[in-house]
């Protein structure tokens, strides 16, 4: 092709036919602005595509972490009723609604309600399209106000729950150690996750004089504290629930 190009060109100027011979080179000039110009669209529309794909694999991405952010959400409910139960049989026995108390039974629920649930969503996607600057992939202004929303008041209350968890643990810690017995915390692990290894003490060992023990009212302030930390939890939960759902859906959409 370029050779004919050559050849037309050379027999126009042998020939003398000057004014042909621009209007060839133009033309010839023109279809390679025009070859250059059909380059870059077929290049663009390559771009868009793999855009639009990288893209639809983060929305995909995006759905997958909020999907399993409801399922640890609903490990962390099933954790909040549990620690809650436990926490109210503890106040009732301390309180003497309680006639016929059973003392490991007693000793657990204490533990059990100095247990702290904190939540962790799946951020690996999310950070990724920030860190990456990919977020402007996502054309949907509104999906993305809502997902800023949603990890960065999940940064605030994560903070806030880690402080609430550091202040309230210890002091219910504290507590139990200073009204029931010092050893509770090691019964209580070699009783629940190391049942084969010797204990150092176990339940039976520890005996608990509940005239006394209900005498102190520290120790009850510290549960009712963290009862009250539970109920926060429940309404955060079911905030984050709807934030959840709502952004599967505009994902789905």
């Amino acid at each position: 092709m370029i050779k004919l190009f050559r050849r037309i060109r050379h027999k126009l100027l042998v020939e003398g036919k000057l004014n042909r011979y621009v209007l060839y080179a133009l033309g010839e000039i023109l279809l390679v602005v025009i070859g250059i110009l059909i380059a870059l669209q077929i290049n663009n529309l390559n771009e868009e595509k793999k855009a639009k794909r990288l893209a639809a694999t983060y929305l995909e991405n995006l759905r997958l972490d909020l999907e399993a952010d409801l399922i640890a959400l609903e490990s962390a409910s099933n954790d909040l009723d549990k620690f809650e139960k436990e926490g109210y049989y503890s106040l009732n026995v301390l309180e003497g609604k309680i006639s016929e108390i059973d003392t490991i039974k007693f000793l657990k629920s204490l533990v059990w309600n100095n247990h702290f649930h904190l939540y962790q969503p799946s951020r690996s996607t999310y950070e990724d399209l920030i860190g990456s600057g990919n977020i402007k992939l996502i054309q949907n202004n509104d999906l993305k106000v809502a997902l800023s929303k949603y990890y960065i008041k999940d940064d605030w209350m994560g903070q806030f729950s880690q402080r609430a968890k550091d202040t309230y643990w210890y002091v219910m810690r504290e507590e139990i150690f200073k009204s029931v017995d010092p050893f509770v915390m090691g019964a209580f692990f070699y009783t629940e996750y190391s049942p084969n290894l010797k204990p150092s003490i176990k339940f039976d060992d520890i005996t608990v004089d509940f005239s006394e023990v209900k005498k102190h009212e520290s120790l009850k302030k510290a549960i009712k504290r963290a009862l009250s930390l539970r109920v926060w939890h429940r309404k955060e939960q079911g905030r984050r629930l709807g934030d959840i759902n709502e952004l599967i859906k505009m994902l789905n959409e």
